[in-house]
């Protein structure tokens, strides 16, 4: 089988809406990241994924001939190509390039296909910041169950977790007047193109010709009737719902989107004998200037009217331009239609500030992993200000150590209490049946109402006090007393003690004292440096939680 064969049975398999693409996620403690896929994105992760195991499996093979090696270089350079695919869907793209927007129902359309990706958009920022409020929430349980310093590690990942949250409810909130004007802006032109698709078919009804001494006398007076013509289903939409617009076309347009509008004007009407929109004269009566064959001429004896549509489509487009981060679309000008150009530019401002709502919200689909958020900067700013004061900074290299060795202390090294313990406990931890009346045997991983998460956390809570109220009180009863095995701990040496050695020899024999060549005198007493070094490190390692998140 050729590598061509194989590259079409796998794009035949991803494109097809039957084939599931496989399943691979990144992961924020135990949440998935949070990104909009769009299909051409599940068709990318789909081909990728496929690939690399049929990379894998050429890989396994322990006989391989020169085809085979060549067939797994192919496939292994185009997952490389592949990559940057995978990375640019990742973001949010609400215009589709390959649109056709040939009629008015295909800009309305077009407007309800952007107003579906920014809905997509928005409820994908919401699910992370619900996702990260979970997560700070499960961490906060965690401060309940685990030990001390590993309680210190769950607390302070809990509040940036929390942090994360709250940047994304921000960010949406400052977006969302934006969002509300731009969704706005986006039903009002879809409708507006709805509305001038429709007009279009309307017209002025042909009348046939009658005597011109009636044509202004009742009951028989000539009239000029319009018509209009409804759709029998939805607008713009077959009789069995489905949109009637253009295919896409086969190759994405380069450059600056144009986004193309239809407006309405009235129509010209004819200036010679038989023209749209005129009176018709006839040397005969009931002659109907619509029929076959019946021509108007310069004869008034008989008058009819010569209809036809009375509103023709006037096209523009408007050109969309980012410069610097910002996309604004090009203003339009005209006054002599419907709608006027001051609403449809007042539309594309909308749209405008919506695409940049929508940009700004790209920063908060992104999910870091418990791991990464030990190692952010936030958690070293927010500890040397603990330790040194409002004014310290983790750059002064004096309290960069420090922190470092507290960082260590509590997230362990390279975080392996993050990933050890952290991740296992919001993996793997089963409340009891009396935590939120579960099962049992659910997982804090599955747990995800609000009120089952508080309820578990409430009972963890009030265990943790119950049982150090217990533990406290049993202490009290049974107070550990020295054994007559213990030996107390000896004073230190004084100077006088020591110096009276001369010898390195007797100077060791002495317990407590030091011999140095170099000092005078040369036997001292020992200093206790790493007992002064433990203790100073547990001084700085009592630092609250509440110091530890002042930013």
């Amino acid at each position: 089988m050729s590598q061509l064969t194989d590259l079409d049975i796998i794009l035949k398999k991803c494109t097809s809406k039957k084939t599931k693409a496989p399943t691979t996620r990144m992961h924020f403690s135990h949440h998935p990241t949070i990104f909009l896929e769009t299909d051409n994105m599940r068709t990318f992760r789909c081909i990728y994924l496929m690939l690399k195991a049929t990379t894998g499996k050429l890989q396994r093979q322990k006989k391989t001939g020169a085809m085979q090696q060549r067939r797994g270089a192919q496939i292994e350079a185009f997952l490389i190509a592949l990559l940057p695919a995978l990375a640019a869907a990742s973001s949010i793209n609400l215009h589709n390039r390959k649109a056709q927007l040939i009629t008015p129902c295909d800009t309305s359309h077009y407007a309800v296909e952007i107003g579906k990706q920014v809905t997509t958009a928005l409820r994908t920022a919401l699910t992370r910041a619900k996702e990260a409020t979970q997560t700070a929430c499960k961490l906060h349980l965690l401060t309940a169950v685990l030990a001390p310093t590993e309680r210190l590690a769950a607390a302070i990942l809990a509040g940036s977790a929390a942090a994360v949250a709250l940047e994304a409810v921000a960010a949406i909130e400052a977006a969302s007047e934006d969002f509300s004007e731009g969704l706005s802006a986006l039903a009002e032109l879809g409708g507006t193109q709805l509305v001038v698709a429709e007009m279009l078919k309307s017209k002025i009804e042909d009348a046939a010709t009658i005597g011109r001494a009636s044509a202004t006398s009742t009951p028989d007076i000539l009239k000029i009737k319009p018509k209009i013509v409804p759709a029998t289903k939805k607008a713009c939409h077959t009789d069995q719902d489905a949109p009637t617009k253009t295919p896409n076309g086969s190759e994405e347009a380069a450059g600056n989107i144009r986004l193309k509008i239809f407006s309405l004007k009235a129509e010209t009407p004819g200036t010679t004998h038989n023209g749209k929109l005129t009176l018709c004269g006839h040397g005969s009566a009931g002659q109907n200037p619509g029929t076959s064959g019946v021509t108007c001429t310069n004869d008034q004896t008989n008058l009819g009217i010569k209809g036809g549509n009375f509103v023709v489509q006037h096209e523009l487009s408007s050109e969309r331009t980012e410069a610097n981060t910002k996309i604004s679309y090009g203003a339009v000008t005209l006054a002599d239609t419907i709608p006027n150009g001051a609403t449809l530019t007042k539309q594309l401002q909308g749209i405008a500030k919506l695409e940049n709502a929508v940009s700004a919200l790209q920063k908060v689909t992104t999910m870091p992993t418990t791991q990464e958020l030990a190692k952010g900067q936030e958690i070293k700013d927010a500890v040397a200000r603990a330790l040194g004061g409002e004014k310290a900074s983790y750059t002064d290299k004096k309290i960069q150590k420090q922190v470092d060795e507290l960082l260590t202390a509590v997230f362990g090294k390279d975080e392996s209490t993050v990933t050890g313990v952290i991740v296992k406990g919001l993996n793997k931890l089963k409340p009891p049946k009396a935590a939120f009346n579960g099962a049992g045997s659910t997982t804090l991983e599955q747990i995800t109402e609000p009120n089952q998460i508080a309820d578990a956390t409430t009972y963890y809570i009030v265990r943790s006090y119950i049982n150090g109220g217990e533990q406290k009180k049993k202490n009290q009863e049974n107070p550990s007393c020295p054994t007559k095995t213990e030996k107390a701990e000896e004073p230190p040496k004084t100077v006088d003690e020591c110096k009276k050695h001369k010898t390195s020899e007797d100077c060791k024999k002495e317990t407590g004292c030091e011999f140095d060549e170099k000092k005078d005198p040369k036997c001292f007493p020992k200093v206790e440096a790493e007992k002064e070094d433990e203790k100073s490190f547990s001084s700085n390692l009592r630092v609250s939680v509440t110091q530890v998140f002042l930013r």
